[in-house]
This record gives C-alpha cells, structure tokens and sequence, in this order.
C-alpha cells in the first residue's frame, strides 16, 4: 500500500527521527490506514482514501511536526501530549504508533470520531493513546486538565490566536501549544496570535517550510509557556 512512498519519503522520515527502520515502520502504517479507512466506512471520519494522499496529508504531515519539536519521537520528552480537535485520529495515531513512550490524549466533540480514535487505538495494541470526548474552550476550565500537559498539538482546528485562550490553562509550566499551519495560514493568523500570545504570556517561534509537493506546504507554530 505504502511501500513506494515511504522509499520516497525516506529523507524526511529521517528528519523526523523515525525511531523504527522503514521496514519496521511500514507494515504497522498500513495497519493503522487499514483500520482507519474501516472505521471510515462506518462513522465517515476522512474524506481523503487513496494510498498516496492519505500516506502524505494523513500520516507523514502528522509525523512531520517532529522535524520542528523532536521530543515528539525521540523518547525524550517528559509529560503527557493533548491533541485536541484530533477528529479521526491525526496527528494523534501516528504520533503514538511511531512512539510508544508518549503519552497522548486525542480530544474531540465528536463522539463518533472519539469512539473510532479509542477503537483503533485498541485494534493496533496502542497503550500510550487515549481519546475524550471535550472541546478544548470547556476542557481548559477542568480541574483536571489544568497545567497538565507538556505538549498540546492542533492541527487544522481553527486559527492560532483563537486558540490560545483555550489551552493556555491546560499548558504546565515550560508548556509548548505546537500548531500544524501552511504558511499562508501563519501570514494570515499572526497579528491576532501575536496579541494573544502576549497576553497569555507565551513566546511565538516558527519552523522552516516544508514543501509537501502537490500536497502543499507545513509550517509549525511553537507557542511557549513561560
């Protein structure tokens, strides 16, 4: 299903650190694709099906966010990750198949899509992922998810400053909001992230472009909590 496009990819999949030899990580790709695109057929959950682009947009743009934070991959990053708005799993499934020391939660509005996130999670042996069923705007004022996260990823939710009042109580201290943008959408969003930041009292970074082909381009977003 994937072999000639991770062969293709195998420059950034090194960037990313894979951990697993390409060998290694193929096959358990293909199960994760497989086991999404059954539960699609069930609860519709990505409209994007065929091999290539859901190799591309679904499962590298999710692993791609480790070439601008490599904790998320290389072991060494201490504390819990929140993925919210992760509807049918991403970056949340890669993230958790491709590193089986972190500890990631998926949020979700939906209950379908936080079901299929559970149940997939469940058919691919995946301990280290959960998934709830909150919208980030309700969660941030829980006592339970309060300065609880090391790393809280979205990746197309909504824009950036919009957001950061929503998770900057979920943050821990030294906390990173780690958006997946295109860099039109950085252009675009960054006076309003820019207020919201300073508000919130966090420091704004963005990563190198990557160009993704005819998939389009991914620039991250890093917003640091003090």
């Amino acid at each position: 299903m994937f072999a000639e496009f991770v062969q293709r990819d195998a420059a950034l999949l090194a960037r990313c650190g894979l951990r697993d030899s390409l060998e290694v990580f193929l096959p358990k790709a293909e199960a994760l694709a497989r086991e999404v695109l059954r539960l699609n057929a069930l609860h519709n959950l990505t409209r994007i099906t065929e091999p290539e682009p859901f190799w591309t947009r679904h499962i590298l743009d999710s692993l791609l966010g480790a070439t601008a934070l490599p904790s998320l991959l290389d072991g060494t990053l201490h504390g819990e990750v929140l993925d919210i708005g992760c509807g049918g799993g991403f970056p949340c499934l890669p993230l958790a198949l491709a590193n089986p020391s972190l500890r990631i939660t998926g949020m979700d509005s939906e209950g379908t899509k936080v079901d299929s996130v559970r149940e997939a999670a469940k058919t691919l042996g995946l301990h280290n992922l959960q998934a709830v069923k909150d919208r980030a705007r309700e969660a941030g004022r829980k006592p339970e998810f309060a300065g609880r996260f090391a790393v809280i990823t979205a990746r197309a939710v909504a824009e950036t400053g919009e957001l950061i009042p929503e998770v900057r109580k979920m943050l821990a201290p030294g906390g990173l909001f780690f958006l997946y943008k295109t860099p039109e959408a950085v252009e675009k969003e960054m006076a309003l992230a820019k207020r919201e930041a300073t508000k919130a009292k966090l420091e704004l970074s963005f990563s190198d472009i990557i160009d993704l082909g005819p998939a389009g381009k991914r620039q991250f977003v890093s917003c640091r909590a003090g």
